[in-house]
């Protein structure tokens, strides 16, 4: 008797707890996230050893790959910054312990992890591709998403804002940080603008997006070689020809389209949709992940 009775009290328990992970994942897509806070990069804790290991010399002779045309769509999943405690948490920040659990997600359902040059150089793509990008290019990525990705056999690129590598700030990653990553062959380096990522609260625009009134010529003196400088940082740094690029903010501008197209062959929105790779792969959707949701909300 006293087994009947708690097998029948375990039943509406059992209920309740399908019913709210059904509520979790049914919850519509976010709103496009267009206006993206950068995320105040707590400091991450250093590994047991304070000692990053010898990067690997530079990878010399790599072409970048023609961009080739697609059928089919794959998902973007969005990442920035990188925490332990569930806390410190915002739209833009997840725990490392939430991290491993969405990767492990995509491993078991059979989902294989992209990286732009695979887009770029690949005419066939599997089934079922996922590329994980993480912006900003924090330091958290390598004392925490690093080892994750290690350990799972995973891939992400991350976007740099490269005035945080060129100013030693500790709350961004290294070169020598990045050239670990980069030697692994699980991380590939895109641009997130040398350091126009910022809100112009003067002007009320958001990363390379044209000040009002602005003149083509002004904007083009002012974006262009920003743009240019975080291209040309990363390559020498890395030895690694750079084809991604993020919008900051996910704000689009067409003053700078043309540079665009020219120097990437990867760009990401904000906007929230699987990535149709038959319109090309310029301005892909993406889904901003956080501890509030994960890709098995999105993903079937």
């Amino acid at each position: 008797m006293e087994h009947k009775t708690l097998h029948t009290t375990r039943l509406p328990l059992l209920f309740l707890a399908c019913v709210l992970l059904w509520a979790g994942c049914a919850q519509d897509p976010p709103a496009a996230q267009e206006q993206l806070p950068s995320g105040p990069p707590s400091q991450a804790p250093a590994p047991a050893s304070s000692e990053i290991s010898a990067p690997p010399p530079p990878l010399e002779n790599l072409p970048t790959a023609d961009v080739v045309s697609h059928d089919g769509s794959i998902y973007i999943l969005m990442y920035h910054h990188f925490v332990e405690d569930p806390a410190e948490c915002n739209d833009v920040t997840t725990t490392t312990e939430h991290f491993r659990s969405d990767l492990q997600w995509l491993k078991d359902n059979g989902y294989t992890f992209l990286l732009p040059r695979d887009l770029a150089g690949c005419a066939s793509l599997p089934e079922k591709g996922v590329m994980i990008t993480i912006d900003d290019g924090y330091a958290s990525c390598y004392y925490a998403a690093y080892p994750i990705l290690q350990e799972l056999e995973a891939k992400a690129v991350i976007s740099l804002i490269v005035a945080g590598q060129e100013s030693g700030d500790p709350g961004f990653l290294s070169w020598e940080m990045c050239r670990e990553m980069a030697g692994s062959g699980l991380v590939e380096f895109g641009s997130h603008t040398y350091d126009c990522h910022r809100y112009d609260e003067e002007h009320g625009t958001y990363g390379i997006q044209r000040r009002p009134g602005e003149p083509r010529e002004d904007y083009e003196a002012r974006v262009l070689p920003d743009l240019q400088t975080s291209i040309d940082a990363i390559e020498g740094e890395l030895g690694q020809p750079v084809r991604f690029f993020a919008y900051p903010h996910g704000k689009t501008e067409p003053w700078a389209e043309d540079f665009l197209r020219e120097h990437f062959a990867v760009t990401v929105t904000t906007r929230v949709a699987p990535a149709d790779l038959s319109d090309g792969l310029y301005q892909l959707p993406r889904y901003n992940i956080n501890t509030t949701n994960s890709p098995a909300c999105y993903m079937h």
